[in-house]
């Protein structure tokens, strides 16, 4: 039973129900609840939509379809993959992974990662920047120099990433040439 408290903090920090007893199962047993996690991202959990959602599913093909234009003039074009710690990686993953597969269809490469810290953050944490919504925007700005149409991914688990924020912040002033999309998994309202 969720308490006043606990309804008011962010899915991403609460401990999960099915994990209450990870510090004491064997490995078989930490693996299953582990994967039971993973399909309530998919399903969905606390009354609020999942992954295979059909609002989620939309909007996921709409993604699809903006990164498709951008794929079809890249030299003025770029998806923009961005976030902090794990997110970032993630967006590093996803951008160079999505980069090598163009490429090796012949043709170019149109997408870019950010991660607060730089390519250091790949590795160790680096948490004074992943607290500034600035440089976030700064460097945002930066990547993007020269190109006309973006279409930008903030990935922030908890909604809650500062560097994000400033770049979502700088997109939602320049839509003209960005289309923005924030990805995350606790719900707008428990937003900090």
């Amino acid at each position: 039973m969720m308490t006043a408290t606990t309804s008011t903090l962010p899915f991403t920090e609460r401990s999960n129900p099915l994990t209450q007893n990870i510090d004491v199962a064997d490995c078989k047993g930490i693996v299953d609840m582990l994967h039971s996690c993973d399909e309530e991202m998919l399903a969905g959990s606390f009354q609020f939509p999942g992954l295979q959602d059909d609002s989620t599913v939309r909007t996921i093909l709409g993604a699809v379809d903006h990164i498709a234009t951008i794929m079809q003039e890249p030299e003025d074009h770029l998806v923009v993959m961005s976030g902090c710690g794990t997110s970032g990686r993630m967006a590093f993953l996803a951008a160079t992974t999505c980069n090598r597969l163009l490429r090796e269809s012949g043709r170019q490469a149109c997408c870019a990662y950010l991660i607060a810290g730089g390519d250091r953050a790949l590795l160790t944490s680096q948490e004074a920047p992943e607290d500034d919504p600035l440089l976030g925007a700064s460097e945002l700005q930066q990547a993007v120099a020269g190109k006309k149409k973006v279409f930008y991914i903030g990935i922030t688990c908890g909604l809650s990433a500062p560097y994000v924020a400033g770049q979502l912040d700088y997109c939602l002033q320049h839509l003209e040439a960005f289309t923005p999309l924030l990805m995350g998994f606790n719900p707008v309202q428990l937003a900090r």
